[in-house]
């Protein structure tokens, strides 16, 4: 596996599945303008990005942000979830609770999805489309196969060709939703890690430090993704992340945000996904165009 090369396929395939436009017949009412960086020192990156809101977005005070531990996002293939290898990832879990590790078969009729015979309710349809992560009673959209089995969020589910989006459990790390200022800056700083295997098996947390002004909680994620990789004929990778929500102006204005990456002698390659999160209606969320950039590529250590 040409595991140097992951970090430089991914910026390209992220570029190519997130520039996409919020669904609003006029446009996602915010941009994001050039970002720039700066190398402070040797081991510090200073990353600079420009922040703009159109239109007023004051009807609606907050949008929900899906956030968890862990994240899948890859193929159901022959119609089923494969707990030896979840949506591909190697990752093996007792995902339905009875003991043993098989195949649980995913059905799609109307609107209606069921895992293992049991009827789930995702956020969304599609990969970049509208969620929606509080059911009508103010609960997050979690399921639970099993009162012994972990539980997990379906992000999404688009059954042509059938590709799902998992948020899942581990240990004491819930899928959750993060109620965010509307509209709000979704900074992701990530790198690639070693393979995760299953619930007793997480890699260390990223090797690099987020210094921000004010301190805003961060949010330490490992993403399983291989249709990226495998749409570029590349073998696909685990990454692992710091991410960061930042208020913006919900009125027509400017926001400037900066913060910097402390790397370390373990940090390799580094990049970034930069994006806003919006709702024109309570319980919602969208998302505008991103910027994916490559901050930092030095050469695997031999």
């Amino acid at each position: 596996m040409l595991r140097h090369l992951a970090p430089l396929v991914l910026v390209g395939a992220l570029a190519t599945c997130l520039m996409l436009p919020a669904l609003s017949q006029e446009g996602p009412p915010t941009t994001l303008g050039p970002w720039t960086t700066r190398q402070v020192t040797p081991d510090t990156l200073e990353v600079g990005l420009r922040a703009t809101t159109l239109r007023v977005l004051d009807e609606v005070p907050e949008v929900p942000i899906p956030t968890s531990r862990l994240r899948f996002v890859g193929p159901v293939k022959l119609g089923a979830l494969l707990e030896t290898c979840l949506l591909g990832s190697l990752y093996v879990v007792d995902l339905n609770g009875n003991g043993r590790l098989d195949q649980l078969p995913v059905h799609h009729k109307g609107q209606t999805l069921r895992i293992d015979q049991m009827a789930v309710d995702p956020l969304g349809e599609s990969l970049d489309g509208p969620q929606r992560p509080f059911r009508a009673d103010g609960e997050l959209r979690r399921s639970m196969l099993d009162p012994d089995a972990p539980e997990f969020t379906v992000l999404f589910y688009q059954p042509d060709p059938p590709v799902m989006g998992l948020d899942l459990q581990w240990r004491g790390y819930r899928p959750s939703a993060e109620r965010c200022p509307n509209p709000s800056l979704h900074v992701i700083v990530f790198e690639p890690c070693e393979d995760v295997m299953g619930p007793d098996d997480l890699p260390d947390d990223p090797t690099f430090r987020l210094e921000l002004d004010g301190n805003p909680a961060q949010h330490v994620t490992f993403t399983w993704e291989p249709w990226i990789f495998e749409k570029m004929g590349r073998s696909p990778q685990w990454l692992r992340s710091r991410q960061v929500f930042l208020p913006l102006p919900n009125r027509p204005g400017q926001a400037e945000i900066s913060f910097r990456v402390i790397t370390s002698d373990q940090t390799r390659q580094v990049g970034m996904v930069a994006q806003v999160n919006y709702a024109l209606q309570p319980g919602e969320r969208l998302r505008g165009p991103a910027q994916v950039v490559l901050l930092r590529d030095a050469p695997a250590q031999p």
